[in-house]
């Protein structure tokens, strides 16, 4: 990279890089424009031409007029060749300073992030589009597609059970809760209206007999129902 070049680096996302990357598996074109990524993937013209292509170009894999490299673009889509393209591309697109500063960036990817934010001077959400794509070629795996497809397909069925292929389960303590409810009654409420009738010949030893007798049967009946 010479040091008269834009202080920015590709940035294509992920998923548009996969589907050009198919479509080259079809077939390679001739060479490459906005129309032709636009046909395939569901971004403008403008977007084209401001991302994709000059990401392209930086790459090595079209020149200034759009022609496709076509013995880099066999290389690209073959899976056995993938890796050592992506490493043609790195030494392409990127500064040495970075390569050996970095030299294990899957494993300390915010370094590579820190680097690259340093370097342009771009705002967090370019830096972070940047790093992503920098990783991208770092991996040099051709299956990195499948890998990521599949682990959202397992996101996605995990999200439809827990949303609707669950039921959520009762709560034991809240049976045993509900069925003590069930059988609690609340405490009675009662009068005992009593009348007495004293014969006038009654002692007053008789008399108080009786009320000793009364209080006595009464604190059974209230101790019986507690």
């Amino acid at each position: 990279m010479s040091s008269d070049e834009q202080k920015s680096f590709p940035s294509i996302p992920t998923s548009h890089w996969w589907t050009i990357r198919d479509r080259f598996k079809v077939s390679i074109p001739d060479s490459l424009d906005a129309k032709y990524i636009t046909a395939h993937i569901a971004i403008s013209e403008t977007s084209a031409g401001v991302s994709i292509l000059p990401a392209l170009r930086t790459l090595g894999l079209i020149d200034n007029d759009g022609k496709v490299n076509k013995e880099l673009a066999a290389n690209w889509r073959d899976d056995e060749t993938y890796p050592k393209v992506c490493e043609k591309m790195i030494e392409a697109a990127y500064p040495k300073d970075l390569i050996q500063a970095v030299p294990d960036p899957l494993s300390d990817a915010a370094a590579v992030t820190r680097w690259i934010s340093s370097y342009t001077k771009a705002g967090d959400s370019r830096v972070g589009k940047m790093t992503r794509f920098y990783l991208l070629l770092a991996a040099r795996d051709p299956d990195a597609k499948k890998q990521r497809s599949t682990s959202s397909k397992k996101a996605t069925g995990r999200s439809r059970v827990g949303k609707s292929g669950t039921t959520k389960p009762r709560s034991k303590t809240s049976d045993k809760e509900t069925g003590k409810r069930s059988h609690v009654t609340s405490p009675a409420s009662f009068h005992i209206n009593l009348q007495i009738h004293i014969s006038p010949q009654s002692t007053a030893e008789q008399i108080e007999l009786i009320f000793k007798s009364m209080a006595t049967h009464l604190g059974k009946m209230i101790t019986h129902d507690d």
